[in-house]
């Protein structure tokens, strides 16, 4: 009986897909970790430094049904790509704030929202078979 040859293509995409989603999962938890560690140099508030997990999480409860339809009408990839770019704009701002000193703590609630806001029609995208 003969083994039918693996689909090189279908690997390889595969692949991609997987090691995308690895980065970009890995990256979620490094940036929730770090907007914790940034809201701490400008506040020591326990409320305030906890409201910044509050708002990356908050698009979950808000905006997941209706992301989770774009996700179903459009073209998956270039909505992967918007998220993507998206969620470097917010560590692109966020590193410059940092480096600049100019972050402030509503700032960083901005920018946990848009972290937040990214993430969620990533996530919806990005379990979809046809995503590759």
């Amino acid at each position: 009986m003969a083994v039918p040859a693996p689909d090189r293509v279908a690997w390889r995409r595969f692949r991609k897909l997987w090691s995308a989603t690895a980065t970009s999962n890995l990256s979620d938890g490094v940036l929730l970790a770090a907007t914790q560690l940034a809201a701490l140099t400008l506040t020591r508030d326990p409320l305030a430094i906890t409201a910044v997990t509050g708002f990356q999480y908050l698009p979950w409860l808000l905006v997941s049904i209706p992301m989770g339809t774009l996700a179903d009408r459009v073209d998956r990839v270039f909505l992967l790509r918007v998220a993507s770019a998206c969620r470097a704009v917010g560590v692109g701002l966020l590193a410059v704030g940092l480096a600049t000193d100019h972050l402030h703590i509503a700032m960083l609630y901005g920018l946990a929202l848009l972290f937040g806001i990214a993430e969620t029609p990533y996530d919806n995208a990005y379990c979809s078979p046809s995503a590759t």
